[in-house]
């Protein structure tokens, strides 16, 4: 098997599958070889953060519990007993690989499918790869499982849940509008469609500043100091001259108290 898994790894990187999942197939006691599709996972859809960011959350769980409905599922190709050929385990996994993949579908409550070639789809992790639209159809986005093993179990009383959170966003995405969302995967039936209603988107403006009111204060009266008095009484009486006079004013001019 380890050779096995070799050869699919060169197949896809020679062939431009590289990224795809990893579903190896197992060669079964019988000649047949087995190998894991999808089957259409539960989603929820959370519309919290539409209003900040313009993303609408797809909420993603995978529950292998054999359900037709999501999870994981085995498909056989049988061995040829008349011709006794084992099936080439490449080109089963090969003829799969369109379900290994889910689809995201979006529809405005007039009917009209958003174009879906201006929408981003982000995922939070490695698990899955959002890469665009696929021909099969035009009008979905797809989503590729990029380690289907995860999901898969040989034991079947083993429930294996994986959830992951993809970000949808798009100019035509329009506040306070009805939408329709559904995934679903090929060979499964698709979920219940949610609808939802686009919350308004909050409009960030920055307030204008209140302009402070300046209130004017009052200098505090500076006091003549008692040796520039006692110049103007020396002066008044004759015992100094102009130029001691003089002196005293610059000083009273020099330190504010005095204002020319």
């Amino acid at each position: 098997m380890k050779i096995l898994a070799s050869l699919l790894v060169v197949f896809a990187v020679v062939f431009g599958c590289a990224g795809e999942v990893n579903a190896e197939p197992n060669i079964l006691s019988d000649g047949s070889v087995e190998t894991t599709i999808l089957l259409t996972p539960e989603f929820a859809v959370d519309i919290s953060e539409f209003a900040d960011t313009g993303e609408i959350i797809l909420n993603v769980k995978f529950e292998n519990t054999g359900s037709q409905f999501h999870g994981v599922k085995w498909v056989y190709e049988d061995y040829d007993y008349e011709n006794k050929i084992t099936p080439d385990p490449v080109e089963v996994y090969e003829k799969y690989a369109d379900e290994r993949r889910f689809y995201i579908y979006i529809l405005d409550e007039d009917g009209k499918k958003l174009d879906i070639k201006s929408m981003t789809v982000t995922s939070n992790d490695d698990f899955i790869l959002p890469h665009g639209i696929t021909e099969k159809y035009d009008d979905r986005f797809v989503v590729e499982v990029l380690d289907i093993d995860e999901l898969a179990s040989f034991s079947s009383s083993l429930k294996a849940k994986i959830e992951t959170t993809l970000r949808l966003s798009s100019p035509e995405l329009v506040a306070e509008k009805n939408y329709e969302l559904d995934v679903w995967a090929d060979l499964s039936a698709p979920g219940e469609p949610i609808i939802i209603t686009l919350p308004t988107i909050q409009e960030t403006t920055t307030p204008e500043p209140t302009p402070s009111e300046i209130i004017p204060t009052e200098e505090p009266v500076k006091e003549i100091p008692n040796w520039v008095k006692d110049i103007f009484e020396f002066y008044s009486s004759g015992s100094i001259g102009d130029s001691e006079l003089i002196g005293a004013l610059q000083y009273l001019i020099k330190e504010g108290i005095i204002k020319v």
